[in-house]
């Protein structure tokens, strides 16, 4: 953890290998801690190598900072976030029934709720986040310093939450915690953030995949 200012350090207490394999044999993983970081370091590598094809398409070279600074400032003005969430969250539902992608009951696409995160809030939580049924969003508010406002606004950008959104409320977190609650509750017991975020991460890649990303701001 930190303290509250950047210069602190990042605390933590390390556990060691033999507590870390311990930790990846729990969870059923087929891997060690140096595969998965090697995987870590393949994905990014691929993360980096799309980023400089957009920042081309954008015209900014292979300016990767230039390139989110520019998809950075496409947000909307204060007030207008939580109608352009509502857009995106129909945009993706959409997407998915022209496609047949899955079944999406209608009592999950009818009962989610968007709230906003506080001030105080977002310095832990700076960005969107799932907590049922409530997507939770981050925005300027009228008490933030002007410089806190920006930042606010420009990290959460209309291009990020075109994928953001679909993370959290459907195809995502939504309809995975909806339709958990309803089949096999007791599998909560033995709840891991692999097969949390895992399902979210996945339907990312599957959406990627199949072109629902059709700015280079979107794939930014």
């Amino acid at each position: 953890f930190r303290s509250g200012e950047p210069e602190d350090p990042l605390i933590g207490d390390p556990v060691g290998a033999e507590a870390l394999a311990r930790q990846i044999a729990t969870e059923l993983l087929p891997w060690s801690a140096e595969d998965m970081i090697a995987l870590g370091e393949r994905e990014l590598a691929w993360c980096e190598s799309e980023m400089r094809k957009v920042a081309v398409e954008m015209g900014c070279g292979e300016d990767v900072p230039a390139a989110l600074a520019r998809m950075k400032s496409q947000h909307v003005p204060p007030g207008e976030q939580a109608a352009m969430v509502v857009e995106k969250a129909q945009h993706a539902i959409n997407f998915l029934k022209e496609r047949s992608l899955l079944t999406i009951p209608p009592l999950c696409e009818e009962t989610w709720r968007l709230q906003m995160i506080s001030p105080e809030g977002q310095r832990t939580l700076p960005y969107a986040v799932y907590s049922a049924p409530h997507m939770m969003v981050a925005y300027a508010h009228d008490s933030m310093g002007h410089e806190d406002k920006l930042m606010s606004m420009r990290g959460n950008n209309r291009p990020s939450l075109h994928i953001v959104t679909p993370h959290e409320i459907i195809p995502g977190h939504h309809l995975q915690g909806f339709m958990a609650r309803r089949h096999q509750p007791h599998r909560q017991l033995f709840s891991t953030p692999f097969l949390v975020e895992g399902w979210a991460l996945y339907w990312e890649m599957r959406l990627w995949d199949l072109g629902y990303a059709t700015t280079p701001e979107e794939r930014a």
